[in-house]
């Protein structure tokens, strides 16, 4: 199925009443927003995530509910605030009467996003960890799992295997961690949790599914490992501010990178301090950062 006038745009339904849309063209270029699921039958549903607030996601979701059947749409859930996940939450809810579900962190973020208000996009309700929802024969069970963003919330449907990952695991790249909201520490936790959980199948916020969840999961948590170690061996050779370890470790880096890689660095560099491995000295732009 697709909307009129979208014909780039294809749904399709990857398990029994789960629909998976499909609207980012990689995780760098989200363009349209998240990806969308829709989880239900032609008598109700839930959309889980609803790309940015434009036009053209907004008829996407649309037509695709209209080729359900117009099914009564019970929720609208969301992984976390950021507005290529969360932008099209209150016209959808406008369109069809539908309560927008998020974790209680998420509550105030969803307010304004980089302090820019976001007026008409409310929460009617929160969703705590282990929260299940039954949906036209399909079981939802949200999870907890910070690091991304404090409130970022998981999906998994045990009776395919399929865990909906938000922007806690990608398809095509690793999430960005940025404070003060997002938390190294978290993540890592959050990502050995997903370990943990009989995952046949990931489908991400950005880029394509993943067929092996475990390797996938446990190869990003590798990497995060990895860099964490090289941040390291930049303050053991000397390079004590984040724009020098950037430099050292993140090498051949394209320039618009450059403020995101960044901004990993600070992230890695903040869990360091609470573990009490890493020590800054001075404030502001004479800050500096030693190993301990």
């Amino acid at each position: 199925m697709s909307a009129e006038g979208w014909p780039r745009w294809r749904g399709e339904q990857v398990a029994p009443g789960v629909h998976w849309l499909p609207l980012a063209d990689s995780a760098w270029r989200p363009r349209f927003g998240a990806h969308v699921t829709i989880i239900g039958t032609v008598q109700e549903a839930v959309v889980i995530d609803t790309g940015d607030d434009l036009d053209a996601p907004s008829a996407f979701i649309a037509g695709y509910l209209a080729g359900m059947g117009n099914p009564r749409l019970r929720a609208i859930l969301l992984t976390h605030h950021h507005r290529d996940h969360s932008g099209g939450a209150a016209r959808l809810r406008a369109l069809t009467g539908a309560p927008i579900l998020c974790h209680p962190l998420e509550v105030p973020l969803l307010a304004s996003e980089g302090g820019a208000e976001r007026p008409g996009l409310t929460v009617d309700g929160t969703l705590e960890d282990g929260a299940l929802l039954r949906v036209g024969g399909v079981t939802i069970q949200a999870i907890h799992t910070p690091g991304h963003s404090p409130g970022h919330l998981c999906f998994f449907l045990p009776e395919s295997g399929l865990m909906l990952t938000g922007d806690l695991v990608l398809g095509d790249a690793t999430t960005s961690v940025s404070p003060p909201h997002g938390e190294m520490a978290a993540l890592l936790t959050s990502l050995e949790r997903l370990l943990q959980f009989p995952m046949a199948r990931i489908l991400p916020g950005h880029g394509p599914p993943l067929a092996d969840p475990h390797a996938a999961v446990a190869g990003v948590l590798a990497h995060r490992r990895e860099r964490e170690a090289q941040v390291l061996a930049a303050l053991q050779a000397g390079f004590d501010r984040p724009a020098a370890i950037v430099t050292a470790v993140y090498q051949g880096l394209a320039p618009d990178l450059v403020e995101l890689a960044g901004r990993q660095v600070q992230s890695i560099l903040r869990k360091l301090t609470r573990e009490g491995r890493v020590v800054a000295i001075g404030e502001g732009e004479e800050e500096r950062w030693q190993l301990a």
